[in-house]
């Protein structure tokens, strides 16, 4: 989750200028959607999403959404087609206080602290490797050797490990729940 979530603040930038040629008016205005988006979810959507739909439903919706912006980043032909995917981004926001919620309620109280500090290494990790492993992707799938670029190559990553998160909750949940 968290991996994939690094893609955005570490691709970005480098993904439009090169795939869409955009300027730093539309890139800021953009990245401003993304947050004006984020925090309405924030703020007004995932206590709405969790009393209607329960923290496992509303993880799984969010995540959905998740997967279907990253999706649309990476094979988006256009900025307009592009910028279709970043209301499903923002509402990938709610998944990730879901999630927090489930393993909090999986672990006693006593090990609470054992795992935020797990969770918050693990945040850490992904923030180290993941400019790594996003940037080199894009240099590679970019490159002049290759007969055909792959600019999206990045943003497919990111969705493919969200996949997987969203496959092994279920599995965790499924386990749960007999």
């Amino acid at each position: 989750h968290s991996n994939a979530h690094e893609s955005l603040p570490v691709m970005f930038v480098l993904y439009t200028d090169y795939r869409y040629h955009w300027n730093e008016r539309l890139t800021g205005l953009a990245l401003a959607a993304i947050g004006v988006g984020s925090t309405v979810v924030s703020a007004l959507l995932i206590r709405q999403a969790i009393k209607r739909f329960g923290e496992e439903r509303t993880f799984f919706l969010g995540t959905f959404f998740g997967i279907s912006g990253l999706a649309i980043y990476a094979m988006a032909p256009n900025t307009a087609l592009f910028m279709v995917g970043t209301p499903l981004i923002s509402l990938w926001g709610l998944a990730n206080p879901c999630m927090q919620s489930m393993m909090s309620q999986r672990v006693s109280p006593s090990e609470q602290g054992q795992l935020q500090g797990a969770v918050n290494s693990l945040f850490g990790i992904a923030g180290m490797i993941a400019p790594l492993l996003f940037t080199g992707a894009f240099a590679y799938a970019i490159s002049p050797e290759k007969a055909v670029a792959f600019p999206g190559i990045a943003y497919w990553m990111a969705t493919a490990m969200l996949m997987g998160t969203f496959a092994i909750v279920w599995h965790v949940v499924r386990k749960q729940h007999g």
